[in-house]
């Protein structure tokens, strides 16, 4: 390659130069004089011819005419030749923002171009590029400007048809101008013109710019003849290629696609529109002007219109749209591609197009590679309604999927293991927006999952007004139905929707704890995070998590290596979920080894977690799920008197399985209004679900009284009774109820509980332990505390003395002196009296008031 430049632009010259030289594929020759736009160009050629060179680079100011590019061109016909139009330190910003790979990729596509073309054809390869600083912005700006390096310019099958059909534009563009020119007469002006049908043509360039009516027809003939051999014999079907197919054009459709494509890829087009149009500002094809270009006048510009919006493969898709004006004849509005056209053929490599931020491309590469064994089901119903909507006329039925994201990326799942893509299409915005901006949006969406042979599915339908949600789901599914064979409607039931079509629900039921831990290891896999089969095995057990939130906890992992704790850690901090009325989380602090119970009572306790960390191999491993279809949750109650460890117990458990406490009093769940009872119980447990607390539900006999107890139940208590017993069946988690007054509990839900553990008040070894347990530490208690005492002569619940220490504490606090057995007594007359307890009370004063006369004597 070579590269030179004028010397006023010598900066601009360097920068191309050390970008280019920074590609290793690319061998870089600068000249050593700078070029001037209007002299020799023999030391240019003769540097061309002693490299070898392909490519030419050449940057010049704004001043100079695409013409004189061109005359290094015509030394070596093979040769490519970009001209960079220079306007100084505007222009290397440009550069530095577009990127040394951009710049370099432009230049080995049309490099491989031509060194294909060259060993293919005896035509001359050569070709001649102009880069202004509008290119450069529209390239630095994205992917919306790329249309000048197709998405397939690798493929250089792909890449000769795209140049061809802009070559069949440009012979068909240069026969209009030249007829323009024959009927008014070659003139050094055209009134009301700013440039002329000659200029137009000088402008366009190309190889036909200055080829005669006969040799362009003569052209016209050959490039329709390989087109159409290239759209028959391609092998890979992308690019320009694919919207064929995705759309059935034939060659008179294909035709009108690559006129309205050429003022979006380059504004030399849009100039010549301009002036065929006969007005410089309409720069975009009309009917009309497709009716002088196609049918040479011979067709009307309504034969155009129909064939647009009536007849044809463009009337249900409108991949060419109308722009309608009110005060412009429709046979003059202008015609534009579709925006997901454009977007389509813009990406470049292999990466989704950028849709609006409605419409969503899930690739298969994007797409997790487990997400259970559920997934087989789907698959086989999506290939089965795949394989009998493509052989007959029967229409596959729209699928309505139940469930929250998760159910989303599951279809995926599915459909990509068939090869087959999905597009989503999120209409959560789209009832602020007026009518025909609705339309225009399901009709993008369609568009895109018509591109990519793609399912479509209609997700944020939960609106607040059902009137509008009604209303939307009517219009986007009755324009989506008749379009798209494979179509999915996420979130509520379509209810009485009449959409020509039959509905199929899908649920997908909750993940075992098999899927769960191969969900864990994938994703952790994918995150670069090492997690043994031992790990995901702990943590699917006890944390039952969905995929989305599997994701965000290992987003907060902080390693390669990490511990379960920290693992665990992060999952409760993604399970914080709102708390629903009558509940609140708790953070578990206490552990088996702060409690004091009996040993039989202990070992039971500990049982809890053992169920919940074996439960895969006894109910699936070992199909006990098979015989108990309900009631698989882990479910205890613990009986006893107030203060006896019941609630210390369940925080216990909780931290002894790694999740946090959600603790409920059922009572302020209940309501006045009939069924809202219902609605809040089930939001508690739903929040426990999502969240994956053990449920800790506090004075139970208070919803779950004995029918045989003498208590006169209405309807709609037994009502609230019956869908509490039901919730509980279905519930997934760890559900811990306590309550003083066992006898007061329904035998017929006694027998739906896993454990019935009593905490029956402790004795003497009990107490002893508990007051060597309230205290933090001994070094805070003076000589004289007697722990023996205290545990022979109250008998009193552990709640009972964690609050006769607190408050002796706070005794000896102003005085900042340890707490002594005066403290104590004090302390324990307080919590006596608050108790009602006035005999023990006053047998304690009684025995601080010996103390105090043993030490006055003393």
């Amino acid at each position: 390659m070579v590269v030179g430049g004028e010397a006023g632009n010598k900066l601009v010259w360097d920068s191309v130069v050390r970008m280019l030289r920074m590609a290793s594929d690319i061998e870089v020759h600068p000249l050593e004089a700078d070029i001037d736009p209007e002299g020799p160009i023999d030391e240019v050629n003769a540097l061309v011819d002693e490299y070898h060179a392909q490519v030419l680079v050449v940057v010049s100011d704004t001043g100079v005419s695409p013409e004189a590019f061109r005359r290094y061109w015509r030394h070596n016909p093979n040769l490519v030749v970009i001209g960079i139009e220079s306007d100084g330190p505007d222009t290397i910003v440009r550069l530095k923002k577009l990127g040394k790979d951009v710049l370099a990729e432009l230049i080995r596509s049309v490099a491989l171009a031509a060194v294909e073309d060259d060993a293919t054809s005896e035509h001359p390869s050569g070709s001649v590029h102009v880069l202004d600083t509008d290119d450069l912005r529209r390239l630095e700006g994205g992917a919306s400007a790329t249309l000048a390096i197709p998405a397939d310019i690798a493929d250089l099958g792909v890449h000769r048809h795209y140049r061809d059909a802009l070559k069949w534009v440009d012979n068909c563009l240069h026969r209009a101008l030249l007829g323009i020119d024959e009927q008014r007469g070659i003139q050094e002006s055209t009134p009301g013109w700013t440039v002329s049908p000659s200029q137009a043509r000088k402008l366009l360039g190309g190889e036909f710019a200055e080829s005669d009516r006969h040799a362009l027809e003569q052209a016209q003939i050959r490039l329709e003849h390989n087109l159409s051999k290239q759209i028959e014999d391609a092998s890979k079907r992308s690019g320009l290629f694919r919207i064929y197919d995705a759309f059935a054009l034939d060659e008179l459709h294909r035709k009108i696609l690559w006129l309205c494509l050429a003022p979006e890829i380059d504004g030399r087009y849009a100039t010549v529109f301009g002036v065929i149009n006969d007005d410089l500002t309409r720069r975009r094809p009309t009917a009309t002007t497709l009716s002088q270009l196609l049918y040479s006048g011979r067709n009307d510009a309504f034969d155009v219109l129909r064939l647009l919006e009536v007849d044809g493969p463009n009337a249900l898709f409108r991949i060419v749209e109308v722009e309608h004006e009110p005060r412009t004849p429709r046979s003059e509005t202008p015609l534009k591609p579709a925006a997901e056209i454009l977007s389509f053929i813009s990406t470049a490599g292999d990466s989704m197009p950028a849709y609006n931020g409605r419409i969503r491309v899930a690739g298969n590469a994007a797409t997790p590679e487990y997400l259970g064994e559920s997934t087989a089901g789907l698959r086989k119903r999506i290939a089965g309604w795949l394989k009998i909507g493509r052989s007959t006329d029967v229409r596959a039925p729209i699928f309505h999927l139940e469930g929250r994201e998760a159910t989303i990326r599951w279809f995926e799942r599915a459909a990509a293991e068939l090869q087959c893509s999905v597009v989503v299409f999120d209409i959560s915005q789209l009832a602020e927006q007026s009518g025909a901006e609705q339309r225009a949006a399901c009709l993008g969406a369609c568009r895109a999952a018509q591109l990519h042979s793609a399912a479509l599915i209609v997700t944020g339908r939960d609106l607040d007004s059902d009137e509008h949600r009604r209303a939307l789901d009517g219009l986007v599914l009755r324009m989506a139905s008749s379009r798209i064979e494979l179509l999915v409607v996420h979130g509520r039931p379509l209810g009485t929707l009449r959409v020509g079509r039959s509905v199929l629900s899908l649920r997908r039921g909750r993940p075992g704890i098999a899927d769960r831990a191969a969900i864990w290891r994938d994703r952790a896999r994918l995150r670069g995070v090492t997690m043994p089969n031992d790990l995901s095995e702990d943590m699917a057990t006890t944390v039952r998590f969905e995929e989305d939130q599997i994701d965000a906890t290992l987003r907060l992992s902080p390693g390669k290596y990490t511990t379960i704790e920290q693992i665990k850690k992060d999952a409760r901090r993604v399970a914080v979920s709102s708390v629903p009325v009558g509940a609140r989380n708790i953070e578990p602090k206490f552990t088996f080894d702060d409690i004091v119970l009996s040993a039989d009572t202990r070992k039971e306790l500990e049982l809890i977690p053992l169920h919940v960390r074996h439960s895969r191999c006894v109910m699936e491993d070992w199909e006990f799920e098979r015989r108990m279809p309900y009631g698989q949750a882990v479910t205890a109650l613990f009986t006893g008197p107030s203060g006896c460890g019941k609630s210390m117990a369940s925080q216990a458990i909780a931290r002894a399985i790694g999740v946090t406490c959600m603790r409920v009093d059922l009572s302020q769940c209940r309501s006045k209004w009939y069924g809202e009872s219902e609605s809040r119980i089930n939001e508690v447990f739903e929040a426990a679900e999502k969240s994956c607390a053990v449920l800790q539900i506090e004075e139970a006999e208070a919803m779950f009284r004995s029918r045989s107890s003498g208590s006169n139940h209405d309807r709609q208590g037994e009502s609230e009774v019956a869908f509490l017993l039901d919730r509980m069946e279905s519930y997934s988690g760890v559900a811990i109820l306590t309550t003083n007054l066992k006898e007061n509990i329904d035998t017929a839900f006694l027998r739906r509980l896993r454990f019935v553990i009593p905490f029956a008040p402790p004795g003497y070894e009990e107490r002893l332990a508990i007051w060597h347990k309230v205290f933090p530490s001994a070094d805070l208690l003076t000589e004289d505390v007697s722990f023996d005492f205290l545990a022979r002569r109250l008998e009193l619940a552990p709640g009972h003395c964690q609050q006769i220490a607190c408050r002796a504490a706070y005794l000896a606090a102003p005085t900042n002196s340890r707490i002594s057995m005066g403290h104590i007594y004090a302390a324990t007359r307080q919590e006596l009296r608050k108790l009602g307890m006035q005999n023990a009370e006053r047998k304690i004063a009684e025995k601080e008031k010996e103390r105090d006369e043993k030490e006055l004597a003393a």
